[in-house]
């Protein structure tokens, strides 16, 4: 009796052992986790890309953030380059349609601003020769708003302002809206869906870095990340609700532009808004976090994703996080001191880059394309497949009836 019970109780500890072992096998492990300022995700654990299906266009011009419009093209902006059709002269902004699907597809310049070099961003009222540099343009209904800097470099940092277009980027109006200050700046639009689809709630959402060294395009440290948000009818409506006169003055809520600002969570840990005095970094990272950033919601994975640079610019310093919701909480994905070169990328490709942003008409399930851009060999519209790796749901061990077990270990 003695002999079976030590039998019985070493196949129980043994069973429990191995329930053990089985549910710790999927514990969550990333790149760079060692430095990344948030623990490795528990949903997505890990990340790959198949640098066979890069493909390199627009060569000399960058920037590229990606839009899903009502039409079912992509549109994007570029800036310090010829664009698609590589001809004329270098302009400092210009805008694209990009039709076709991931393997195939073209891009069509359909704006062109001033030339490079240009200063200041022109007057208010209907633009021919925007001068400037944009990284977040977004699409709803039949519209396109973006916001954009004065040209380059330390003059990037002193406004943004905002543009829409009522023909799809054919035409741009500049509007007396307009951001300042370096506490929420290169403001970037949350991507979901064709045509803003998704749990939106409602509203556009918009993510602005702190800038803490105004004097070069470079990783500000330590990086902190906010959160406004604007309902999507103050956005668009006012747009075509104003009198064709006064429509240059209209963007976003009217002649003035009011954000709610993300202040944090309530006791029940449900968002609160308030005003830009009272804000709260929504995403902060010690190493630094890039002078522009995206973010955009993967439908297949139900998960909100970010990127960002940290540490150094123009160096492929890629850390990739997601989030159940727009403020959080943020866990990583990976956190590469070199994206390329631990991607299995030939050559330099994607290491000198500064801009990496996800195309969702391109991605679907946990597969995705990503846009991104650099300079020197990267100074380009890049386009890369990659696919998220999923933790397997945990599925209940099912019931084990010990009773014949018993039975027999007693006999």
């Amino acid at each position: 009796m003695i002999h079976s019970s030590i039998h019985f109780t070493a196949f129980v500890s043994t069973l429990f052992a191995g329930s053990v072992l089985l549910s710790s096998a999927w514990a969550a492990s990333c790149t760079g986790s060692a430095r990344a300022p948030y623990a490795c995700s528990s949903v997505i654990k890990g990340i790959t890309f198949n640098w066979s299906s890069h493909q390199e266009h627009a060569s000399g011009s960058d920037n590229w953030p990606v839009t899903w419009a009502d039409d079912n093209h992509q549109y994007t902006a570029w800036g310090d380059g010829k664009g698609f059709s590589q001809s004329g002269g270098k302009k400092s902004f210009g805008v694209s349609r990009v039709i076709g699907q991931k393997d195939v597809f073209v891009g069509a310049d359909i704006y062109k601003g001033a030339a490079a070099g240009c200063s200041g961003l022109g007057g208010l009222g209907d633009n021919t020769s925007i001068c400037g540099k944009s990284y977040s343009i977004l699409s709803y209904q039949q519209f396109l708003v973006l916001w954009a800097g004065p040209e380059t470099g330390a003059a990037n940092y002193s406004e943004s302002r905002f543009f829409y277009s009522r023909d799809r980027g054919q035409s741009w109006t500049q509007t007396g809206n307009y951001l300042t200050g370096y506490d929420f700046f290169h403001p970037t639009f949350l991507q979901y869906g064709k045509n803003h689809a998704g749990p939106n709630g409602g509203y556009v959402y918009l993510y602005g870095i702190e800038v803490l060294d105004g004097g070069q395009l470079a990783v500000h440290k330590p990086g902190r990340v906010f959160l406004a948000r604007q309902k999507l009818s103050d956005y668009f409506l006012p747009i075509t609700s104003a009198p064709s006169s006064q429509q240059h003055l209209f963007g976003p809520d009217g002649n003035g532009f009011h954000l709610e600002y993300y202040t944090g969570n309530d006791a029940a840990g449900q968002p609160q808004w308030g005003s830009r005095s009272d804000k709260i970094p929504v995403f902060q990272d010690s190493n630094g976090v890039g002078w522009n950033l995206s973010v955009s919601y993967n439908a297949g994975t139900q998960r909100y994703i970010l990127m960002t640079e940290h540490d150094q610019t123009f160096a492929g310093k890629l850390g990739i996080f997601e989030a159940p919701t727009p403020w959080g909480p943020w866990k990583t994905v990976a956190y590469y001191d070199a994206w390329a070169d631990q991607t299995g990328a030939d050559g330099d490709t994607g290491d000198q880059g500064f801009f990496w942003n996800i195309a969702n008409k391109w991605s679907s399930g946990k597969n995705f394309s990503m846009v991104f851009t650099g300079i020197g060999e990267d100074d380009s519209f890049n386009k890369v497949d990659g696919g998220f790796q999923l933790t397997p749901p945990v599925t209940p061990p099912k019931k084990i009836d010990l009773v014949p077990i018993l039975q027999l270990l007693l006999l």
